[in-house]
């Protein structure tokens, strides 16, 4: 009678555990699904990104030469200016890629390219108006792309203002 009831015991812990190992490895193929479709999806958003970051980056390039061809901004300006929007994309990037500050992201651009300083990128931020200044020291991808944003769009801006109030009078 003991023998039967510890059987039986033992018989019920042995179901437990097969149920217990069967709901697991259920639990398990339903989190490798959702991995995989989390995957998928930071892939897609990664190229998104990147492709957002290069078509942002031909724009700000084109606005850069655009001032400089108008003779909008200096030719020390244009030499910082068009390095930094030429690695635009790069720098976003390894800041989200590698967790970096835009700081060190414009270090190591900063590395491959003997025509542009730190010190020289520096001095032209310090030229700026204080809003794209305040963007630039947030040390951040959004604030780094809102001073790029402002950086190319301020010359272009200053010069139709002038043109604005010749129309008006």
């Amino acid at each position: 009678m003991i023998a039967f009831s510890i059987i039986g015991i033992l018989v019920f812990i042995l179901i437990y555990f097969v149920i217990r190992s069967q709901t697991l490895q259920r639990e398990m193929t339903q989190s490798r699904q959702a991995a995989k479709v989390s995957n998928k999806r930071l892939k897609d958003a990664y190229s998104s990104l990147v492709m957002v970051c290069t078509d942002l980056q031909n724009v700000y390039v084109d606005r850069v030469e655009s001032a400089y061809k108008k003779r909008l901004i200096s030719a020390e300006d244009y030499a910082v200016q068009s390095f930094i929007m030429k690695h635009f994309a790069q720098i976003v990037l390894d800041c989200f890629e590698k967790h970096r500050t835009v700081e060190e992201a414009l270090k190591t651009a900063v590395r491959t390219a003997p025509e542009v300083t730190e010190q020289g990128v520096r001095d032209v931020m310090k030229k700026q108006p204080s809003h794209i200044r305040m963007a630039w020291v947030k040390n951040t991808p959004d604030g780094f792309m809102q001073a790029c944003a402002q950086l190319t769009k301020q010359p272009l801006q200053a010069q139709t203002e002038p043109e604005k109030t010749a129309s008006q009078n």
